[in-house]
């Protein structure tokens, strides 16, 4: 099945979602659409549709070529490889969406999904034009499974697209054996929201078990202010794509030296305007060459057993999520 039929086919069942969640909440006499925000919610997701298409000539062309050059063999493809690839996705998926939130480069992409103040169905499409150029190092791993291309292409439309269920303000009560495990509404709605114990939690995407494993989990115990601070004051696709990377470009210029300019970069979002990060220029360099070396064991060692591979994903998402995990005090 090809991974871009299957988002065509879900589109108009999402739509239609969309409208029944709409008429719900009017009928309640608290409507959480808005026009203009709805309008771009869904020129960011025909946006996004529209760069991916672009960008996968030339990513899928970089995980074949790099498959050949290194002579991987490829997994057989059966049902097991399908869930083993979801339930392996789901955990890069947490290590990437955790990153995106905990260092600027990534966040000022990121930001276009929370950027709007209203939360519902269409808000699961606002997503950022250029998110594919930093989600695809995090699918590269897979790479070195021998996961055909096939397969982690359909996986990855089925994660993206089963995540719309979260995105909306009904089912207030949760099966408590279900929270255990899945990603529910009010899981998520704790992920948008702007209050202060809400910041920086809940990163999962189907499971949310890796939340609990890596201590990032936070129940929802107060009404969710959603959006970003300070709130965008211009409804445009064009300004929420953008303006992240505007601010990260004019932050970047302002710094002096080289070496604050890299560290502005990889310190997380809250302290890019207090120009003292937490996080050192000499400290990221030497992380990113830590990392490295791991890839070079998988480059080198592309023919080890299945059960190192694994192991070598876990050690690398451990080092992606404590390096992404530095935190700051708000005051």
């Amino acid at each position: 099945m090809d991974a871009y039929f299957l988002v065509l086919a879900v589109l108009p069942f999402f739509l239609g979602i969309m409208l029944l969640e709409h008429l719900y909440f009017l009928r309640k006499g608290t409507p959480v659409y808005d026009k203009s925000d709805t309008l771009v919610n869904l020129a960011c997701g025909f946006g996004q549709a529209l760069t991916d298409s672009l960008f996968k000539v030339l990513l899928l062309w970089l995980y074949l070529a790099l498959q050949r050059f290194f002579q991987i063999e490829l997994i057989a493809k059966s049902l097991p490889t399908y869930i083993l690839c979801f339930f392996f996705l789901d955990l890069s998926y947490y290590t990437y969406h955790r990153m995106s939130h905990r260092v600027n480069l990534m966040w000022a992409i990121h930001i276009v999904h929370h950027s709007s103040s209203h939360y519902n169905y269409s808000v699961a499409l606002r997503q950022a034009w250029f998110q594919k150029l930093t989600a695809f190092p995090f699918y590269l791993i897979f790479l070195f499974f021998g996961m055909p291309v096939e397969i982690l292409a359909v996986t990855i439309a089925a994660h993206a697209l089963l995540q719309f269920f979260s995105h909306t303000q009904a089912f207030k009560k949760e099966i408590p054996w279900v929270r255990w495990i899945f990603v529910t509404p009010s899981f998520h709605r704790v992920h948008h929201g702007i209050n202060r114990p809400y910041i920086d939690k809940n990163y999962g995407g189907i499971f949310s078990f890796w939340d609990r494993l890596f201590g990032t989990y936070q129940p929802e115990t107060e009404t969710v202010r959603f959006g970003i601070y300070p709130q965008l004051n211009e409804q445009s696709a064009w300004v929420a794509n953008t303006h992240g990377l505007k601010e990260l470009f004019a932050d970047f210029n302002q710094t002096k030296s080289w070496k604050e300019k890299w560290a502005l970069l990889w310190a997380p979002p809250l302290q890019k305007h207090t120009r003292q990060y937490s996080v050192k220029s000499t400290k990221i360099t030497l992380h990113l060459l830590t990392f490295a070396v791991i890839l070079f064991y998988l480059f080198r060692w592309d023919s080890s057993p299945w059960i190192w591979e694994i192991g070598v994903l876990f050690l690398a998402s451990a080092f992606l999520l404590w390096f992404a995990g530095r935190t700051q005090k708000v005051s």
